[in-house]
């Protein structure tokens, strides 16, 4: 082929691509390589009248909106863009990937108080100057994350730590709302512990005990030790004897201990629980059988020994209770109500010169 020919096809071909973009686009992309970004939504609203099916106009659109800061619109551009073509996802998940780092990490530097206006170390002697100080902190950090979500949506990751700012904040609406959204968002094989235990303790806070309950026995149901920390599952058993009490369900409370016992058999503060709940329910000797089962493992418990020679003292088992306020009093030759309990044993089973020490050392300590 000739040369004169070979550039006349070429001058063909550029003039076929130039005639592919339109006027309006044209001049949208000059705009934008000028930074002109309002001449440039002006040039795209021209062209997406001309063509609203253009891929390219909604991400220019959404990229002007971007520099404009006005974070609904662009997101909103952005997903028209998609709607209509991939063409410009790698840059789109870029940008957005950008400012969700950028909203999050405001977020950190206000929740972290070294980071946070130094004025307000004044406050240190104002608790609630403090803690307005402290809600206005975690109200601006929700402001940035919430940005960060309306830039990427449905992101569990960033629920699950709008959830927990929410929370720690006092907005407990707010931490009601990320966390039920993060728990829509849970994978089947990997449940939000900590999404469950936040609507448990809202609903704890706001004493709507049946709600708590519910929560609470799904988070025992679904922690698996192998995977999550054990201290969600005492926190939720806690919850429910706590809620149990309130309620006068003293049933749920047993039935909750017995099966927290069952997967944690050594654990010495349920087992405690548990003789507790016998002591309120009046199945005292199946609560001195815990006790004792305690003592057998751990002689010096002081809350054991306590407890029971307390049970035993009211119920007027004095002998009996002598070894176990004996052994709280070498720990605390200064407790008062030991004292006098032991005092009281002593007298009640005629061993009166003991009795007649414990009554001159209560003369000397009040």
């Amino acid at each position: 082929m000739k040369l004169s020919n070979l550039i006349i096809v070429t001058l063909v071909v550029v003039f076929i691509i130039a005639g592919c973009i339109s006027p309006e686009l044209r001049t949208a992309r000059i705009a934008v390589n000028e930074k002109d970004w309002n001449r440039a939504l002006k040039a795209l609203d021209s062209e997406l009248q001309r063509d609203p099916n253009s891929a390219e106009a909604y991400f220019l659109r959404g990229y002007c909106y971007e520099q404009l800061e006005n974070w609904e619109m662009m997101s909103e551009n952005y997903d028209n863009s998609l709607e209509l073509s991939e063409q410009f996802l790698d840059k789109i998940r870029k940008n957005r990937q950008r400012l969700m780092r950028r909203f999050i990490q405001r977020g950190l530097d206000t929740l972290d108080v070294k980071k946070w206006d130094s004025t307000q170390v004044d406050l240190a002697d104002d608790p609630d100057a403090l803690a307005e100080a402290d809600r206005a902190r975690h109200a601006y950090a929700l402001a940035n994350i919430d940005t960060a979500i309306m830039i990427i949506k449905n992101s569990l990751d960033i629920y699950a730590r709008a959830a927990l700012w929410a929370y720690d904040g006092g907005f407990y609406d707010k931490a009601l709302e990320y966390s039920a959204k993060a728990l829509e968002l849970e994978k089947e094989d990997t449940p939000e512990i900590t999404m469950r235990e936040i609507q448990m303790l809202v609903s704890r806070d706001r004493r709507e005990y049946e709600t708590t309950v519910k929560w609470a026995k799904e988070l025992m149901q679904l922690i698996d030790f192998s995977r999550d920390d054990i201290s969600s599952y005492l926190r939720a058993v806690d919850v429910i004897t706590e809620a149990a009490d309130t309620l006068k369900n003293d049933t749920l409370a047993l039935e909750t201990i017995k099966d927290a016992l069952a997967k944690l058999p050594d654990n010495m503060l349920l087992r405690k629980n548990l003789a507790r709940i016998y002591v309120r329910m009046d199945m005292l000797e199946k609560s001195r059988e815990v006790y004792q089962e305690i003592l057998g493992k751990d002689p010096e418990d002081y809350q054991a020994n306590l407890d029971l020679g307390i049970i035993l003292y009211n119920n007027r088992n004095y002998e009996d209770a002598i070894p176990y306020l004996l052994k709280i009093h070498e720990q605390e030759p200064e407790n008062i109500k030991v004292i006098k309990m032991l005092m009281g044993c002593y007298f009640n089973t005629d061993q009166e010169e003991k009795g007649q020490e414990m009554q001159d050392k209560l003369k000397e300590l009040e």
